[in-house]
């Protein structure tokens, strides 16, 4: 949970709730996905979710959370999409990769995890 206040907090000094909505509109549309069929997956009204991109409403920590991993992205990236938007691919590579980790086992999910973290030190390098 630690790392969610860390997020809110950098949050409020970053980005606006206009630039968080818009974000989310973005990422949405990127994934084909409407307001309805987002809400449904964060527990949300098809409203809710409207007022969320317009900035009108200004979502907890939570919601944020479940957003970003409705649509395949860290709270990070969702807060600082406009530092540079990632493009269609890799919010669609970033997306599948979630689906697949979500539904591994937790030693499998374990493994996969190191070895990502290899990747990205050879990345760095």
């Amino acid at each position: 949970m630690g790392s969610f206040l860390t997020v809110a907090k950098r949050c409020s000094a970053m980005a606006s709730s206009r630039d968080i909505g818009k974000s989310i509109r973005e990422l949405r549309k990127a994934r084909r996905l409407t307001q309805r069929s987002l809400g449904e997956l964060v527990d949300r009204s098809e409203d809710a979710i409207s007022q969320i991109e317009r900035g009108v409403n200004i979502p907890t920590i939570e919601t944020l959370a479940s957003i970003s991993s409705a649509l395949g992205v860290s709270l990070d990236q969702l807060m600082h999409a406009d530092d540079g938007m990632i493009s269609d691919e890799r919010a669609r590579l970033l997306s599948r990769a979630n689906s697949i980790l979500a539904t591994l086992p937790d030693n499998h999910l374990a493994i996969a995890l190191e070895q990502i973290s290899l990747l990205a030190k050879l990345n760095k390098n």
